[in-house]
Formats: structure tokens, C-alpha cells, sequence
């Protein structure tokens, strides 16, 4: 019987499915790796217990993610089926009785309906306490307004609606911060900032049909080409900008995995003032940044500058070079290949699955004068702000100019044959201390090198999809296409 592979499992890097019938999970070479009881997975070979949750997650102790349910509709069959046999033997002593739990929803379905649509059975109702709470938020917001102008009123009337949504319904709603992670320029609004924490939403197999372990195995053991380099040019503008922000995600970052967040280009026109010419290695990018997944499974954040070569009036020739000032003991190392330059890699425990906003941000050298270039992450799940690496360009007066690219890269043909995936959203720029949000691109394979494999994008709404694997046959060609986010 054809077996619907129904869970992908991130520790084993392979799909796999639940069998009512044995109450295991079975990867694709028939082997059991969990036994399922109750919505959880407890591991057969160690101690791992993983949970299944009700947006299709598949979590582990700490609550990271494990993996996820592919095929819903599959794995809720197994599930009503285990239920079945279990009534079925209930009182024979040959198994004992299935307790409910939850089962594990497509994302689809796992936003709350409308408060008109939920059974009064099925709704919670609050703790008094928490209604107590609400009426001394209230009492101290009038008293804090009592004195102000309408204005001020009206906004302590609408964080009083706020509180009371929040403290009735028992649940916890986070926003962007208001300040910028450092004091110039501001942080993006909060409509950039995805309002859902981070869970899985994406139907990948519509895109691409997964390899199976075997298949993947069979690839890396005899790669000697990268998986395809999927790229998208976001088109900023004309004008210069001193910020850039992304908001991103890798659901797969299997070992050999840059997610790219920008390819940017800055604007060097105040050499004019001191060299007959100037140039950068490749025209229209000066640099690039974004997280990765190292060969040995290390997790880093990575920020380049091409070197600036510039040749004065009598014939003269200068390299600048782009120096780090933050972290003062993080390796600066040059790199050459294509072409020459410096890059600074910092530690930073990206995980899959999880949202962050990516930020740089052009400033200025209280010591040299100098134009600095500072790279930001936040955890959207946390808030947290982690300040990764600042570089000093040697140069004053410069900015970010042009298209901005976001790409998708496998830099190992080892690890070729895995999926990888990358979604971005809530493009923006920021001129004059105000953030404008970039909507416009285009997406396409990279064709310069000799990839292989199987590949997908697509705009899901206000969100840009990629997913590669070097295993090929696994998705149609497609063709470049220009979008717009909503």
C-alpha cells in the first residue's frame, strides 16, 4: 500500500509518516524513529519527546521547532484510525483507551474564527481577576488623562480597549519597538512587523515535491554542483536611502545555507572630491549580509564589502578597505574568489522556522568622521534587538543607492540534495528618518553557473517564497516573474 509521507522531521532531514496500525513513524526506508501517543512523539532511539501541535507544528522539549505535519489530511486519517481501533479493543485489556488531544490543523486553520462563530461550549471564559485588573488600568488611565487635551483622551480610550481585549481574552500581543536599535535612524512602524508569532503557514509541497532520504543521500554522495541560486531584485527607487530592513524566514536551513537578506550597493560619490575615478569590484553591488548555516552546522551572520579601488589625477591607485569597530575581537577576515574584500562572521543561533527583521543602517564615526554601517537582527518572536557587527567604510557622506537583491544559496554541494527554504516580506527603506515600504521585484534562477536541481517561488500575498533541492524532477522549470507584495 502507498504510504502518504505526512510529517517531515527536521532532526533526520526527512520526511516520514504515522502508521495506526503499529502507532510508529516510519521514515522513508521503513525504519521506526518515534512512537505516538497522545499527540506526542517519543523517540525510540533516545530520550527526545516531541509534541504535535494544533498549527502543525512539531515541537521539542524547549519548544523549538522539530519538524511539521505535510500532509494534514493524511495524518489526521491515521490519527481518526488509531482512534477507531482503539474503541474498537476498548475493554479487551489488548490497548489501552486514546485520550483526546489535539490534532494537528493545517495553518490555514489555525487562525481563531470570529468570536460569533465559537460555540459558548467552546469558549473560556476569563478569571474574574482578570476583570479586576482591567477596571484598575481603567481608573488609572482617566486619572493620568482627566487633565489633557482631546487627543491625548482619545488615545487613553483606545488603551483601555486595548488592555480590556487583551486581559478578557487571557492572551499576550507583542508590537514593534518604537525606537530604533540604535539612535539613528528610527525603527520600522509597526505595520512592517508581522502581527502572527512565528508558525508554520506554508504549504511547501504545493511548490515542490520533497526528495525522500534515500534520494537525498544518493545526491550528496556524488554532488559536484549547488543546488539552484534563486535571487530577487527589490526595486528601492531612484534616490538613496540610509536603512534597509527585511523581514525573513528559513523553515529548512539544512549545513551549506546562506539566506541572503541584501545585496546592496552604496553610493561612493564623495571620492569625486579627492580621485579622478573609483570603482567597486562588481558594478552595482558594494556589499551584502544575511545568516548562515556553516558546513559544520555553526550558525552565523555575515556582513562584506567589496574593496573600493580608486586612482587619483596623476595616475595614482588606492584600495580602501572597509574596517570592523564592532565586535573589537570578532574576525575580520578578508575574502577573494570574487573579487576582494572583507567580511565579519558573528555567532547568532538563527532558528528554522522562526521570524526576524534584518536592519543596516548608514551612521556616522564620532572618531573618523566617516560613514559607519551597522547590521541589527530581532527576534520577532522575542523582541529582542542583537547588534551584530559595525563597519567603518573609510569614506564620509555615503548611502545605500539602487535595487536592493535577496537570494537563496547552497554553498556546498555536500549538502546539495536537502531542502532548502527562505521567505521574505515587509521590504523597506529608510530617507529623511522615515521608513517606505518596497513591494516591487523580480525573481528568477540565477543561470551563471551550473546548478542543478529542482527548484520553486512564488508570492503568497505580502510574502516572497523560495525552496531548492539539488534533486531534480521535483518542480516544473520556471521562469522569471516579476511581482508586486501586498
Amino acid at each position: 500500500m502507498a504510504r502518504s509521507y505526512n510529517v517531515w522531521l527536521l532532526k533526520n532531514n526527512s520526511q516520514a509518516y504515522l502508521d495506526s496500525g503499529t502507532r510508529m513513524i516510519h521514515d522513508g526506508g521503513g525504519h521506526n524513529l518515534y512512537r505516538y501517543e497522545n499527540g506526542k512523539l517519543l523517540e525510540l532511539s533516545g530520550d527526545d519527546v516531541l509534541v504535535v501541535k494544533a498549527d502543525g507544528r512539531i515541537v521539542d522539549k524547549t519548544g523549538n521547532q522539530a519538524g511539521f505535519v505535510t500532509d494534514y489530511a493524511a495524518f489526521t486519517e491515521e490519527i481518526q484510525n488509531l482512534k477507531t481501533r482503539t474503541a474498537g479493543t476498548a475493554g479487551t485489556g489488548t490497548q489501552p483507551e486514546e485520550k483526546k488531544t489535539e490534532s494537528a490543523k493545517p495553518a490555514a486553520a489555525a487562525e481563531p474564527r470570529p468570536d460569533s462563530q465559537q460555540s459558548e461550549k467552546g469558549k473560556k471564559k476569563p478569571h474574574i481577576w482578570r476583570y479586576v485588573l482591567v477596571v484598575i488600568g481603567i481608573i488609572f488611565l482617566l486619572n493620568q488623562n482627566n487633565s489633557g487635551s482631546r487627543d491625548s483622551r482619545n488615545q487613553a480610550a483606545k488603551s483601555t480597549s486595548s488592555l480590556l481585549s487583551d486581559v478578557v481574552s487571557g492572551e499576550k500581543k507583542t508590537s514593534a519597538p518604537t525606537k530604533a536599535p540604535t539612535a539613528s535612524p528610527t525603527a520600522v512602524p509597526t505595520a512592517a512587523v508581522p502581527t502572527a508569532a512565528a508558525r508554520l503557514e506554508r504549504n511547501w509541497q504545493s511548490m515542490i515535491t520533497f526528495p525522500t532520504a534515500s534520494e537525498i543521500d544518493r545526491y550528496n554522495s556524488t554532488a559536484v554542483n549547488r543546488s539552484p541560486y534563486l535571487q530577487a531584485w527589490m526595486q528601492t527607487g531612484s534616490k538613496t536611502f540610509t536603512g534597509y530592513s527585511v523581514n525573513f524566514r528559513a523553515e529548512f536551513q539544512p549545513n551549506g545555507t546562506y539566506c541572503c537578506l541584501g545585496n546592496f550597493d552604496l553610493d561612493y560619490s564623495a571620492l569625486k572630491k579627492t580621485y579622478k575615478s573609483y570603482r567597486t569590484e562588481y558594478n552595482g553591488v558594494a556589499g551584502y549580509a544575511g545568516l548562515q548555516r556553516l558546513s559544520n552546522g555553526e550558525l552565523k551572520s555575515i556582513l562584506s564589502f567589496w574593496d573600493v579601488f580608486c586612482t587619483d589625477k596623476s595616475g595614482k591607485t588606492k584600495t580602501i578597505r572597509a574596517q570592523l569597530v564592532y565586535p573589537s575581537s570578532t574576525d575580520n577576515d578578508s575574502f577573494s574568489g570574487e573579487g576582494t574584500g572583507t567580511h565579519c562572521l558573528a555567532d547568532y543561533p538563527w532558528k528554522p522556522g522562526r521570524w526576524y527583521q534584518m536592519q543596516l543602517l548608514c551612521g556616522r564615526s564620532d572618531t573618523t568622521g566617516n560613514t559607519t554601517v551597522e547590521q541589527w537582527v530581532q527576534d520577532l518572536s522575542t523582541s529582542v534587538w542583537t547588534k551584530l557587527c559595525v563597519y567603518d567604510l573609510g569614506v564620509p557622506n555615503v548611502s545605500f543607492k539602487g535595487n536592493v537583491c535577496v537570494f537563496l544559496e547552497n554553498f556546498d554541494p555536500k549538502y546539495a540534495g536537502a531542502i532548502r527554504s527562505m521567505e521574505c516580506r515587509n521590504f523597506a527603506v529608510c530617507r529623511n528618518k522615515k521608513w517606505t515600504g518596497v513591494t516591487s521585484g523580480v525573481v528568477e534562477k540565477d543561470i551563471r553557473m551550473p546548478y542543478t536541481g529542482s527548484y520553486a517561488y512564488k508570492v503568497s500575498g505580502d510574502t516572497l517564497c523560495m525552496i531548492t533541492t539539488g534533486v531534480t524532477g521535483k518542480a516544473p522549470e520556471a521562469k522569471q516573474m516579476s511581482f508586486k507584495l501586498k
